[in-house]
């Protein structure tokens, strides 16, 4: 969270950007300025997001047999999953593709959250969402004929749907005590954009009051564990 005199700071440089910046390199800067406001704002708003119990694994050249037959054991028990992809900027070259998240449901609320380093992992001869997987098929993990197989859910579309049906627009009318239950939470009122997907740290937001920070996300993720 930032000092207030932080958050001022970074309020006057979003309403008063440099003119020695144009084009992309100003779309970023001003973009990073709102996320950090954003941040702050979230942070004071909301309570922090406490996860359910999960044990993390971190898939690389140094991961044994036992643990890849172990999560393959759990992985075919399960019939839930989420997936996720991370990748870093590199000056004047682009996106690196760095990571691959993925989390295995398990009874009790539980789950394996499994992170694959892909820039750390053993030689293909070693023993041991469609269109955002397909960049990943160069580090041989899967083919393009397994991805095409596949049946993936878009929850952000689906959580969008979701939101607008349980959600629809009120006009705040009413001047009694209980006038906050009359509060307005379609896409809307609460800034978000008719075509916009939501985003996870939204969604837990506005569903259950609480914080997550996205602070650690434009890391170097190629570096390892």
């Amino acid at each position: 969270m930032l000092s207030n005199d932080g958050y001022r700071d970074i309020k006057w440089k979003l309403d008063n950007v440099t003119k020695n910046l144009s084009g992309q390199q100003r779309h970023n800067y001003k973009r990073s300025l709102r996320q950090q406001i954003k941040e702050h704002e979230y942070a004071t708003k909301f309570s922090p997001s406490e996860p359910l119990p999960y044990i993390p694994y971190y898939i690389n050249r140094t991961t044994t047999a036992p643990c890849l037959r172990q999560l393959i054991q759990a992985a075919t028990a399960s019939s839930e999953y989420t997936l996720d992809t991370e990748s870093m900027n590199i000056y004047k070259e682009g996106n690196q593709l760095t990571l691959i998240q993925l989390q295995i449901f398990l009874p009790h609320n539980s789950s394996c959250a499994i992170i694959i380093e892909v820039c750390h992992l053993p030689n293909e001869n070693h023993i041991c969402s469609k269109d955002e997987l397909k960049p990943f098929v160069i580090f041989k993990l899967f083919s393009n004929e397994q991805l095409d197989c596949m049946n993936p859910i878009n929850l952000q579309e689906q959580f969008k749907l979701f939101w607008n049906k349980q959600h629809r627009h009120k006009s705040n009318t009413s001047s009694s005590s209980h006038a906050s239950n009359n509060i307005c939470h379609c896409e809307t009122c609460i800034g978000i954009g008719t075509s916009e997907l939501w985003s996870l740290q939204n969604s837990i937001a506005f569903t259950f009051n609480e914080y997550l920070s996205k602070q650690l996300t434009n890391q170097n993720f190629n570096i390892g564990t």
